[in-house]
């Protein structure tokens, strides 16, 4: 298998962080041997960065995931042989075999396979990878109960493989889904692989009492999910133009139809990106954000620092960046060394709200 692979930002690239784990070797590998294998119809689901698509790309393969990161990935590591889509309710050819690396959200799973049953025959064969340690009981119930019996390979290099094919009658998906939320009139439309789906995080609901207000000028949710924080922002100051950006392509699906229902009588841009990636520098009077510190299994904090980066440019002079974070993570030191100052607007006993002036 072609291990030479980056991940995309390719700045961003780190001894510590790979393009590939175990579980692509293992798919890769087991796929490569089977029989006749030149002539089916290959399906990639939640490819991480490129490892299994690029290294099938040969074949007969499409490929398709909600990450724009991951996305971008797939495009450099396969050479631009293959353009992943998107939008997982596009899906309507037939496949003879699908590959799926199992996405640590499990409404995102659920979410995938029912929508395998509603466009694949019966008897279409899938096989899923993941690290062991990722690999939860909640997997097995949902392959057990949307698409049949499984079995297992042993594990190699701390990954595994499970098989199955589709047995069970078509099951419609449960999202989108429809949620209220406090302070809202309308419903949220929620799918299935934002954050905090089911109902508002309670970082979230801290945020909502501290934004501030803006005459007009421009202001960007970053990391928008739904985009509470932006409709929310656009109520308090109805002159103000918005602006939303996620790398998950399901958050911007959800957000523009959120902002729609409650905003029917206005424009706002929506972008499927990796931070602020394709918006102008200095454009900006506000930036509100609540950043993650993981990346599907990976733990960190360099995707929060990235975005402060990337915020401070995109600010105008004077103009601000206010985050919502848990305490403990300590961002005070980042915002310093990035804008050279922050004040703390707000804080409870888990999380503090912080802003910095460019």
């Amino acid at each position: 298998m072609n291990k030479n692979l980056i991940r995309y930002p390719e700045h961003l690239q780190s001894e510590n962080l790979f393009a590939w784990s175990s579980a692509d070797e293992l798919l890769v590998e087991h796929t490569l041997n089977i029989d006749n294998i030149n002539n089916k119809k290959i399906l990639i689901i939640n490819d991480q960065f490129g490892a299994i698509s690029s290294n099938l790309s040969h074949l007969n393969v499409e490929s398709y995931t909600d990450s724009y990161i991951a996305s971008k990935s797939i495009q450099i590591n396969s050479l631009s042989k293959i353009e992943p889509f998107c939008d997982l309710s596009t899906i309507s050819k037939k496949f003879d075999l699908i590959l799926v690396y199992l996405p640590k959200n499990l409404s995102f799973f659920e979410d995938i396979l029912s929508t395998l049953t509603q466009t694949q025959d019966t008897g279409t064969k899938l096989i899923f990878t993941g690290m062991v340690k990722h690999i939860s009981k909640g997997h097995f119930k949902l392959i057990e109960s949307i698409i049949g019996e499984l079995t297992t390979s042993l594990a190699v290099k701390k990954a595994r493989l499970i098989f199955s094919s589709i047995q069970k009658n078509p099951i419609e998906s449960s999202f989108p889904k429809e949620v209220s939320l406090e302070g809202f009139d309308n419903k949220f439309t929620h799918h299935s692989n934002i954050f905090s789906r089911d109902k508002l995080d309670i970082g979230t609901r801290f945020f909502l009492q501290h934004l501030p207000k803006v005459t007009n000028g421009n202001v960007l949710d970053l990391g928008c999910a739904n985009g509470i924080l932006g409709i929310k922002l656009k109520q308090l100051s109805p002159k103000a133009n918005i602006f939303f950006s996620d790398e998950s392509y399901m958050a911007i699906k959800s957000s523009k139809v959120n902002y729609t229902k409650l905003h029917p009588q206005t424009d706002a841009t929506f972008l499927w990106t990796h931070s602020t990636e394709g918006l102008d520098n200095s454009k900006f009077d506000l930036v509100l954000c609540n950043p993650p510190f993981h990346q599907g299994n990976t733990v960190g904090v360099f995707i929060a620092i990235e975005m402060f980066k990337n915020a401070y440019k995109c600010l105008k002079d004077g103009g601000a960046l206010r985050i919502v974070a848990n305490s403990h993570l300590g961002y005070q030191k980042n915002l310093k060394r990035i804008f050279g100052n922050y004040n703390l607007i707000a804080s409870n006993k888990k999380f503090v709200i912080l802003e910095s002036i460019k």
